[in-house]
């Protein structure tokens, strides 16, 4: 569920608030006074296991399933474990 954060117009504290898209409001009671704080724009974030660059088809692609099923290789789950794989087989790793 999407976090929103709301700026308190009286004392200016930050509040978060989770909502479904469909239930977004533009104002909200601050937490710490009570007053009202207004919706800001602010960064999100998306948390995952896996890197949304490292999906199945990319790692199916440079790695046999089979040697990971077995234990012969370590399937790929990082950006620096990607990057030495590339290099270790003698390809520049591009970004």
């Amino acid at each position: 569920m999407p976090i929103y954060e709301y700026e308190c117009i009286k004392c200016g504290a930050i509040t978060e608030k989770y909502y479904k898209v469909d239930d977004i409001k533009d104002l909200v009671e601050c937490d710490k006074c009570r007053h009202v704080a207004v919706k800001i724009i602010s960064n999100f974030t998306f948390h995952s296991q896996t890197p949304l660059w490292l999906d199945d088809s990319v790692r199916g692609a440079l790695q046999d399933e089979d040697a990971i099923k077995y234990g012969w290789e370590k399937p790929i789950e990082t950006r620096d474990e990607y990057d030495r794989y590339l290099k270790d087989r003698g390809f520049m790793p591009t970004g």
